[in-house]
């Protein structure tokens, strides 16, 4: 089975946010409060499991003081 490049990205994007989260010594519970998000959804997300849209994933970057000046787009070709 291949791995779609849009599926790497994602779950890099998790790993980065979940390392500042770590850095940062929030819980997922604390960081849920933050956000407005659950922390299994956050945990999903940080997974690579599910898709953060750029609202998402504003507000998480938001919470963990990261500057953002990217959009996240993803084209799947559909």
């Amino acid at each position: 089975m291949e791995t779609r490049i849009d599926e790497i990205f994602y779950k890099e994007i998790g790993k980065q946010l979940n390392r500042k989260r770590e850095m940062l010594g929030y819980s997922f519970s604390y960081l849920a409060k933050l956000t407005g998000m659950s922390a299994k959804q956050l945990d999903n997300y940080f997974l690579g499991r599910y898709r953060i849209t750029n609202e998402k994933y504003q507000r998480i970057c938001d919470a963990l003081g990261i500057k953002t000046k990217i959009k996240i787009e993803v084209d799947l070709g559909i």
